[in-house]
C-alpha cells in the first residue's frame, strides 16, 4: 500500500482565469461574463476575485430564469438580450452542475465568443466550499486511512483521481474510471432477501431499478422523500411498476439522527436541508422509523444531499443488527470521503465488511462508498 497518495497541487482553473486576465489586458475591448446568477455563479465570482484582478462585466441567465436585474452589483442579462450585445473575443465562464448543459450552451454561443467550463466539485454547489490542496494536506492521514481500507485497485485509483479532479479541475483521469450501474452492479449483486431502504428516494428511479435488478429478493421498500412534488411523481412511478400495498412504505420525511423539523431547499433532484430553505420538513432516524419493522434490512442507499453523516448516525442499530449492504454518496461535502467512511467503520463494530469506491459520474458527482458484508 502507498504511504502517500499521488495528489497534484496545480489548479487549472486558476491558470485559466489568469490567462484570461492577461488576454484581456492585451485586448481591452474583451469582456468577461459569467453564466448564471445563483450559488455557482457566486462561487466562480469569488474564485475569480481571489485568483486574479479580472473584471466581470455581467451575468447571463436563460430567459425563463430571469428574475433580478443585478447580481454582485453587476447587470444580469437575459440570454437573448446578451447574444445581441456579445462580440468576438468576449469570454463566458460557466460552471453548471452538469457538463451536458455546458456543452449545449457552448454550441449556442455567438460566433467568436470564447466559452470556458470550470469543473468544480459538487460540494461547492451545496455549501460553497470544496476540496483544495490545502484541505487535503491538513487531512492527509485521514484520507490515507480510507485509501488503505479500500479493497481493490479500481477503488484506490478512483479515490486518487477524484481528489485530484477536485483540486485541479482536470477530470480526464476520473472519467476514465467511470463505472455504470450506480448502486446496482457486480459489487452489490449478492444482496440478501429483505428490505431495501432508499434514503433520498426522489421520484422513484432508484426503486424502479432496484426492483428490476433484485426482483423477488426485495420483500419491502422503505422510501424516505420529504419533497411533496417528488412524492407525487414517486407514487405514480412505483405504482406503474407494481410496487404497491404492503411492499412499499413511503415515509414523507427526510433522514437524520433524530426526529425534528428543518428548513428545506427544494430544487428537483438536489433538494437539501438549508437554513434559507423555502419550506419546513420533518426528519427522523432510520432506527426510529423501523423500530417495529419485522423484515430484515438487506440494503441501505443514501443520497441525501449532505445529510449522510446524521443519517448514518440515526441508523446505528439497524446497521449493527442487520449487516446490510451500504451504498453512500460521499461527494456532497469536502470531508465526506473520510468522515463517512470513519462512521461506517465504527458502526459495523466487529462485523466483517469489504469497502469499495466507485465513480458513476458525470462531473465531480456520484462518488459512492460501498460497504459490503462478508457472507
Amino acid at each position: 500500500m502507498k504511504n502517500r497518495l499521488n495528489i497534484r497541487q496545480e489548479d487549472f482553473r486558476i491558470q485559466k482565469i489568469q490567462e484570461i486576465e492577461r488576454e484581456m489586458k492585451r485586448n481591452p475591448q474583451s469582456m468577461l461574463y459569467i453564466w448564471g446568477c445563483a450559488q455557482t455563479a457566486a462561487m466562480i465570482t469569488e474564485f475569480c476575485k481571489r485568483n486574479s484582478k479580472v473584471s466581470i462585466q455581467g451575468y447571463i441567465v436563460d430567459d425563463a430564469y430571469y428574475k433580478e436585474n443585478e447580481f454582485y452589483k453587476k447587470q444580469v442579462y437575459k440570454a437573448s438580450e446578451w447574444r445581441t450585445l456579445a462580440k468576438p473575443g468576449d469570454y463566458v465562464i460557466m460552471g453548471f452542475t452538469g457538463q451536458d448543459r455546458a456543452k449545449r450552451v457552448m454550441q449556442e454561443l455567438p460566433e467568436g465568443i470564447i466559452g470556458i467550463y470550470f469543473y468544480f466539485p459538487y460540494s461547492a454547489n451545496v455549501d460553497g466550499t470544496y476540496m483544495t490542496y490545502q484541505f487535503y494536506s491538513e487531512n492527509e492521514n485521514r484520507f490515507l486511512k480510507v485509501y488503505n481500507m479500500l479493497e481493490d485497485d479500481i477503488s484506490r485509483d478512483t479515490m486518487e483521481a477524484f481528489i485530484n479532479g477536485c483540486i485541479t479541475g482536470d477530470m480526464k483521469a476520473l472519467e476514465a474510471l467511470r463505472c455504470e450501474g450506480q448502486y446496482f452492479n457486480e459489487l452489490t449483486r449478492n444482496c440478501k432477501t429483505g428490505c431495501f431502504i432508499d434514503c433520498g428516494a426522489y421520484i422513484g428511479d432508484t426503486i424502479e431499478t432496484a426492483m428490476q435488478f433484485y426482483k423477488d429478493k426485495i420483500q419491502k421498500i422503505v422510501a424516505f422523500e420529504p419533497d411533496a412534488d417528488n412524492v407525487i411523481q414517486l407514487n405514480k412511478r412505483v405504482s406503474e411498476c407494481g410496487m404497491t400495498g404492503d411492499k412499499l412504505w413511503l415515509v414523507t420525511k427526510g433522514t437524520w439522527s433524530k426526529a425534528t423539523v428543518f428548513h428545506f431547499s427544494s430544487s428537483n433532484s438536489s433538494s437539501s436541508i438549508s437554513e434559507d430553505g423555502d419550506m419546513e420538513i420533518q426528519v427522523d432516524s432510520i432506527d426510529h422509523v423501523l423500530e417495529k419493522t419485522e423484515e430484515p434490512v438487506s440494503y441501505i442507499k443514501m443520497d441525501v444531499e449532505g445529510s449522510e453523516k446524521e443519517t448514518l448516525l440515526g441508523a446505528a442499530y439497524t446497521i449493527e443488527k442487520n449487516r446490510p449492504i451500504l451504498a453512500i454518496c460521499v461527494y456532497h461535502k469536502a470531508e465526506d470521503l473520510f468522515v463517512l467512511s470513519e462512521i461506517v467503520k465504527e458502526l459495523i463494530k466487529e462485523n466483517s465488511y469489504q469497502f469499495y469506491l466507485r465513480y458513476h459520474g458525470p462531473d465531480l458527482r456520484e462518488l459512492v462508498f460501498y460497504a459490503l458484508p462478508d457472507e
